[in-house]
């Protein structure tokens, strides 16, 4: 028997026809010769498809990738071409190692692809050759993830000079009058640094300053301009940066209003002083009264002089009318005594003396 038929090419029973992943072979010479192997027939680009769903593969009919690599003549196509890195989609063809940040390749449907990512690295282009390429900790294009671009909102929108990343974190060198106080990364530099709730800094809010009402931001600056009900700077103008520190409710040197002071007001014992409620309280110097029961004006009323506050705030020497208490007028107060002018035979024998009980003018027959 010759051995030259593709049923037995070269030594009995070696067929042609069952190469492994072989196509159209023929026996020449004793060598199976002039096959093509069984290929994977990519009806679409696999990185268009690797771009949509973040995975490297390719639609194909067919069993396989497969290449005549070996060294040994009319073998048949043994080698998988479609997952080896050292021989992915050719039989030189070797899937690129060491590139940066990726820890191995891998080859899948005959293409290099990328099976991990060093710590905060990515495959953001989504180009095999390239692998990991982006360090997510730095890159403001892939800041902490592939899809977050520090710039995407554009200087001008975003108000600031430059985008960069740091620790994962976009970061800004903000236009002047702005700064990124949310650090919400994309949308750059959003505060302004005007209004009054980031007053020349992210941490400056005019709002929170000691009951202050309102206040308007100028240079930097939060200005108050109302203070909340009871409360005052008690400053000819305002104070920048200050709240309405001083309580005009219990501050008894501005009590009610700025500088109103309990202890200067007249005739009074200034160690008794207090402030309640925006009204002076005290303890009247002897011999004064505060009649009139006006906390602002002190002890107004000499209990020694005054006809209607004579000894005691409201004993007038009025209180018993003339025809009554049998004296003439003008009426007078002597030494907090009512001093009464009585008419011919009358007396005013006890003097008005006890202050407990009320006038009764010149009660005395003479």
């Amino acid at each position: 028997m010759k051995l030259d038929s593709n049923l037995h090419c070269g030594s009995c029973n070696n067929s042609c026809l069952s190469l492994p992943q072989a196509n159209g072979a023929t026996c020449v010479a004793g060598v199976c010769s002039g096959y093509t192997c069984t290929s994977t027939i990519v009806f679409s680009s696999p990185f268009h498809f690797r771009f949509l769903f973040q995975h490297e593969f390719a639609f194909a009919i067919g069993v396989g990738n497969f290449g005549d690599c070996e060294a040994s003549v009319g073998s048949g196509c043994l080698t998988d071409l479609s997952s080896d890195a050292n021989r992915c989609g050719g039989c030189t063809k070797v899937c690129p190692k060491g590139t940066p940040y990726s820890s191995y390749t891998t080859c899948s449907s005959g293409i290099c692809g990328i099976s991990n990512c060093s710590t905060n690295t990515a495959d953001c282009d989504l180009i095999p050759a390239n692998q990991c390429e982006s360090m997510l900790t730095t890159d403001p294009f892939h800041c902490g993830n592939c899809s977050t671009n520090c710039s995407s909102l554009g200087k001008v929108a975003g108000h600031f000079d430059n985008a960069l990343c740091s620790n994962s974190t976009c970061a800004y060198n903000c236009s002047s009058g702005f700064g990124d106080c949310d650090k919400k990364g994309v949308n750059g530099c959003e505060a302004n640094l005007t209004a009054s709730d980031t007053c020349g800094s992210c941490d400056k809010n005019c709002s929170s300053l000691s009951n202050v009402l309102t206040a308007d931001c100028m240079n930097g600056s939060c200005i108050p301009t109302a203070c909340n009900p009871g409360f005052s700077q008690c400053s000819a103008s305002p104070i920048a940066d200050a709240g309405c520190t001083v309580n005009l409710q219990n501050d008894k040197l501005n009590c009610g209003n700025c500088s109103l002071r309990c202890m200067d007001l007249p005739n009074v014992n200034a160690s008794t002083v207090s402030c309640v409620n925006g009204n002076c309280q005290f303890q009247c110097l002897q011999s004064w009264g505060n009649c009139d029961n006006n906390p602002k004006n002190g002890c107004e009323t000499s209990l020694l002089s005054s006809a209607s506050h004579c000894g005691v705030c409201g004993r007038s020497c009025a209180g018993i009318s003339a025809s009554a208490g049998h004296y003439k007028l003008p009426l007078s107060c002597v030494n907090g005594l009512c001093n009464y002018l009585c008419v011919t035979g009358w007396a005013n024998c006890d003097l008005d003396q006890n202050l407990a009980v009320p006038v009764n003018g010149c009660e005395c027959p003479a």
